[in-house]
Formats: C-alpha cells, sequence, structure tokens
C-alpha cells in the first residue's frame, strides 16, 4: 500500500479503538475536562439528570500506530542505507540558543546511520510526526512558532501560492538552526498521493556567502484524513555551479554579501533557479522518487516483546545504561543469530557480568534466561566501572529451523528497444522500454550518470541525437544486481553547406582575388549553386556526402569585364568544378581538388 494512504490506514484503526472503548458516540474533537473549581452552595433551579459519561479511551502511543517496522522506502540507487526508527518525546526547551526545540514521539527515516543518536546536524531524514501532539506540546508551553508554521505551510500548498527566496516555513525546528535565508527550485509537488512545498534551502544566523555547504532539499507536505501526520524530507545537495565552502569564495563576492546582502542573495537565488534538476548532486528527480516511493506495509503485526527486569546495581560495582533512544534487544547469545528474549527501554541500568571474547557484547545476569545470562550489544550501551569484567564464553548458537521452499521468485522482464536507430541528422526518433519485476530503472545516454536519468518500469522519451549516440538502460533487479541493455541510435551526417553564402578569399593556396571584384558561392539547402564570379552572376549543382563534394557544370552570364576580371572569373569557376573534398574550419570553408591541392578559400558571410 502506498504512502500516500499508511497514515491514513493507521490512524483509522485508532478511531475504531477509541469507539469500541467509549459507551456513547465520540465527539468530533475531544476536549479534555475543565479544570477543578471551588464548591458553589446549590440554589433552587432543579439538578439536571445525570448522563452517564463514556469510559476513557485508551491512549496509543504514536509508534504503536504506526509502527518502524511497516515503513518502507526505495533509495534509488543512491549508495547510501536507511533505517526507519522510533524517537521518544523530547521534551520542550527553550533554554539553548538558538531556539526552542521539542517533538512528541515520531518516526525517523534515518540515511547512513542506524541509531537516530550518531545523527549529524545536515544528514539526509524523513521525519514522520503526529501534527496534533506537536503543536499541543507547544502550545501548552505558550509557544505558538509550531502551529504557525503548520498553518502557512498548509496555507502555501492549499493556494499554490508563490515560494519566496527565503523566510519559509520549516519543521521540525531541530533541523533549522536559525532564519531560513535561500530557497530556490521551489515548487509544489504530488508525490505518492501527498501534496508537497519543496525547495533547496538553508538555514543561517549572519549573512554568508551561497556555497554549497548546508544547502539541502526539503519537502514538507501533510498525510491523513484530518492532515493527522506531517512529513519532513531533508537532503544535503550540491551543484559544481557554486564553490564548495566560504574558503573558495572570490574577495569580489564576498564584498557584495558585506555592501548588500539582500541585492547579493537575490543574484544568487535567479541562477540558482535557472539550473535544471539534475544540474544537482543527486538529481532533485531522483530524490522526488525516494520521497514518492515512502512505503506502509499494513500486513506487518509486530510481536510485543516484554521488557526485561534487571538487579539493581551495588555502588562500585560494573553496570551499563542503555543510550540507544528506542531502547536495545536482550539476546540469548552474542549476536544476531541469537533469539530476542526482550527490551531494555533507553535509560535502563543493569549490572555487567561480563563481556564477549570480542569485546562488543556485554552480559548480564537474568533469571530464567539460559544460562541466566542476558547479551547486550555494547554499541548501544555506556558502561561504567566495566574494565576489568571477565570474558564470558558465548552459548552454541540455535540450530536453525528447517527452511522452508522459496516460492518462486518472479523472473525480470526487461525490453529496451528504438523505433528507428538510423535516423539522417536533424531527425528524432523515440526509446521505449518494457520492464516489470525489478526495484528501479535508468535511461541515459552512454557515458553519463546514470542517477541522473530515472524513469519509470514502462515508458518511452524523444531523442534527437546530433551524432551516431548510444543509450543505456540500467536495470536493478529486486536481488540488488544490476543489468544493462544498450540500444545504438545511427545518425547519417547532414549537409554542413546547405544555406552557406561565402566569399573568395583565395585561389590555389596563395591567390588573392581582385581588390573590389567580390566573388561569392551561395550553397542552396536543395543541392542548387549560385554566386557571383566577380564579373557575371553564375549557378549550378552539387552534392554532399560527408567531406566529399561534387559540383556540376556551371553556367554563367556572358558580360565581359576587361581581360583582368575575364580571366579571374574562369579560373574561379574552373577551380570550382574541380572541387573533390571540403572542411570547414569555424568560419572557414576550404575546397580541395582531385590531386589533394587547396584550390579555393572563403570566409563564411551568411
Amino acid at each position: 500500500m502506498k504512502r500516500s494512504v499508511f497514515i491514513l490506514t493507521a490512524l483509522g484503526v485508532l478511531a475504531l479503538l477509541l469507539a469500541a472503548c467509549g459507551g456513547s458516540e465520540p465527539e468530533p474533537t475531544p476536549t479534555p475536562p475543565p479544570p477543578p473549581t471551588m464548591p458553589v452552595e446549590p440554589t433552587a433551579v432543579p439538578q439536571p439528570t445525570d448522563t452517564p459519561q463514556p469510559e476513557q479511551p485508551i491512549i496509543l502511543n504514536f509508534c504503536e500506530e504506526v509502527h518502524p517496522n511497516q515503513i518502507n522506502i526505495n533509495t534509488m540507487g543512491l549508495p547510501i542505507s536507511w533505517q526507519s526508527n522510533c524517537v521518544p518525546e523530547t521534551p520542550y526547551d527553550a533554554s539553548q540558543p538558538p531556539g526552542p526545540k521539542g517533538m512528541p514521539e515520531h518516526i525517523e527515516i534515518n540515511f547512513g546511520v542506524v541509531n537516530p543518536a550518531d545523527k549529524q546536524p545536515g544528514d539526509p531524514v524523513i521525519y514522520i510526526i503526529p501534527t496534533g501532539a506537536y503543536r499541543a506540546m507547544w502550545e501548552s508551553n505558550g509557544d505558538s512558532a509550531v502551529s504557525n508554521a503548520m498553518d502557512r505551510i498548509k496555507e502555501m500548498i492549499s493556494t499554490q501560492a508563490e515560494i519566496p527566496a527565503g523566510s519559509n516555513p520549516v519543521l521540525p525546528m531541530e533541523e533549522t538552526g536559525g532564519v531560513n535565508d535561500l530557497a530556490v527550485q521551489g515548487e509544489y509537488i504530488n508525490l505518492g498521493g501527498v501534496d508537497y512545498l519543496c525547495f533547496v534551502g538553508r538555514f543561517g544566523q549572519l549573512p554568508n556567502p551561497v556555497t554549497n555547504e548546508g544547502l539541502r532539499y526539503i519537502c514538507q507536505g501533510f498525510a491523513g484524513e484530518n492532515d493527522d501526520v506531517l512529513i519532513s524530507f531533508f537532503y544535503p545537495v550540491t551543484t559544481p555551479a557554486l564553490p564548495n565552502s566560504a574558503a573558495d569564495v572570490p574577495q569580489e563576492e564576498m564584498d557584495k554579501v558585506d555592501s548588500d546582502v539582500n541585492a547579493y542573495l537575490a543574484e544568487q537565488a535567479a541562477a540558482l533557479d535557472a539550473l535544471t534538476p539534475a544540474d544537482w548532486n543527486p538529481n532533485l528527480l531522483v530524490l522526488q522518487t525516494v520521497l514518492a516511493s515512502l512505503e506502509y506495509n499494513d500486513s506487518y503485526v509486530p510481536e510485543p516483546v516484554p521488557t526485561v527486569t534487571y538487579p539493581t546495581p551495588e555502588a562500585g560495582a560494573p553496570y551499563g545504561r542503555v543510550s540507544a533512544p528506542s531502547g536495545v534487544n536482550i539476546r540469548t547469545g552474542p549476536g544476531s543469530l541469537y533469539p530476542v528474549m526482550g527490551t531494555a527501554p533507553f535509560g535502563t541500568e543493569g549490572v555487567i557480568v561480563g563481556k564477549s571474547a570480542d569485546g562488543l557484547w556485554w552480559v548480564t545476569p537474568i533469571d530464567g534466561a539460559p544460562n541466566n545470562q542476558g547479551w547486550v550489544s555494547a554499541a548501544y550501551v555506556q558502561a561504567f566501572n566495566a574494565e576489568n569484567v571477565p570474558v564470558i564464553q558465548a552459548p552454541p548458537p540455535p540450530v536453525p529451523t528447517a527452511t522452508p521452499t522459496p516460492l518462486p521468485t518472479a523472473v525480470p522482464s526487461i525490453n529496451f528497444w528504438a523505433d528507428r536507430t538510423t535516423i539522417n541528422e536533424g531527425e528524432c526518433t523515440a526509446l521505449r522500454w518494457d520492464v516489470k519485476n525489478i526495484q528501479a530503472v535508468w535511461v541515459y545516454p552512454q557515458g553519463a550518470n546514470y542517477l541522473d536519468f530515472p524513469v519509470t518500469g514502462q515508458g518511452g522519451q524523444q531523442v534527437c541525437p546530433n551524432t551516431t549516440t548510444t543509450y543505456e538502460m540500467k536495470v536493478q533487479k529486486t536481488d540488488g544486481s544490476f543489468e544493462t541493455r544498450q540500444v545504438t541510435i545511427a545518425v547519417n551526417p547532414g549537409n554542413p553547406l546547405g544555406n552557406t553564402n561565402w566569399a573568395l578569399t583565395s585561389m590555389n593556396g596563395n591567390q588573392v582575388p581582385i581588390p573590389g571584384s567580390n566573388i561569392t558561392t551561395f550553397f542552396a539547402n536543395g543541392g542548387q549553386l549560385s554566386g557571383f564570379g566577380g564579373c557575371n552572376n553564375f549557378n549550378g549543382s552539387y552534392s554532399v556526402s560527408g567531406n566529399v563534394i561534387s559540383i556540376s557544370a556551371l553556367t554563367s552570364g556572358q558580360m565581359s569585364c576587361g581581360p583582368e576580371l575575364d580571366g579571374q572569373e574562369q579560373a574561379f569557376l574552373a577551380a570550382l568544378q574541380s572541387a573533390q573534398t571540403f572542411t570547414i574550419n569555424g568560419n572557414q570553408l576550404i575546397i580541395f581538388d582531385g590531386g589533394g591541392q587547396e584550390a579555393l578559400r572563403f570566409n563564411r558571410i551568411g
């Protein structure tokens, strides 16, 4: 099921649970009961009849509504891994610069790291945040910044208002760290059924030159029947059109920043808006495709894992504290092949009695567990006083269960062709492809970066190569392997002389025309030839194949202009009819005779 409905499905299940727990029809928007007041003496007014109140609904945590393991995404060949995580609530805190922060329990799709705690500023990430809880957290602290930002994002998407070159609303606050002073490549786009506001932007607190540092592609949208969830996507991007850092910025540009930063930013925004999506790395179209691939698997039902109870560490004894925000699994041995027997939430403390031979796992006593031992990955635990704990031998690995006979794997279907594989210069043809049972597909000119050319499984595109060109289709199959197909479009050279006009500059290598004689030759597109020989007009026909030229017998007027001009004209027409090959160097045409000697040299005049 596509992401466009995954939040709707999960929230729909929650609504049914809430309705089942109540004794009457639920109110459209539940409100908290008013605070208690001081007793007041009763009046003579008749008391209303008591109305049975519905039982308080069971409130589920967000990650119980939408489990991280239900999320799937396709990175479209980007060289980066991803992990979906449930991140616990971080309380509202306005004590630290540059401004307040705080988020309710939410889901983060982290790229390049497994643990959200390892995420660094500027790392790519997708946030899936419940909007009601997010608003309530900030409003309860007298801060309407989150509500105002959400309302503005909604309004911009709804009205399709012009996206300004800065000061755009962006959530969560944890990703901003300053003012949005640059926003380019802005557009409203529907990806997988969700309307997004997208742009390339950055954030800062002081005027700075525009470089690749800090630039990210940002998309924000809402999912759910009542915009119940905010989806925010951040991915770092660069472009060769910008210097990589402030150290690479010329002094002239720094002077513009210092003299009039607003004019400077407007100039930079205009230049960056003129770029195409492929001028960015990664290609902005690839990033849009990644976000559009976000899916929810509603068939997954997570099995409940018990929380393990640990003995309280004695003073000075070796112990550990869980540092992973999502908690840590307790296994029967040191490795993921050992089964999970429970979990330890973030902040849990427990005794450490030993470690694995490689030092990557701690051992903690668990009553009732195999060997009364639990094994915890040291990567997710902060250890104290544990330098000298003994090495404990790992238990035998579990015996693997019989592997069921796998279902037949769908065989990829890969087809790539062109309507015509031979065309004349100036003509076009269509590339076409039809692929099934694959992960991703790209179609691109050979030698180009394939990641800049993502396509869907079935489609076509017009191509108009000027020279013979090979196009490739790269397919990523379901097992992660790649397969490439090629189609070569052969281009027959056109007529480079067609519709060109030339003035003679020399004959026979070194003979300069008589001053003022103005000898010219015009090659028409249809193979007709005409010109002025210095005394009379002439015409004829010609044909071209590659750099070979053939000129028919020429006819000219019979007017005489004197022996010198008449002789020059006759020599010119004879040299022109002796033409066998030619070359064009920029605006210069050189014609050679059958012996390979230079016969005529022209400059282009039209």
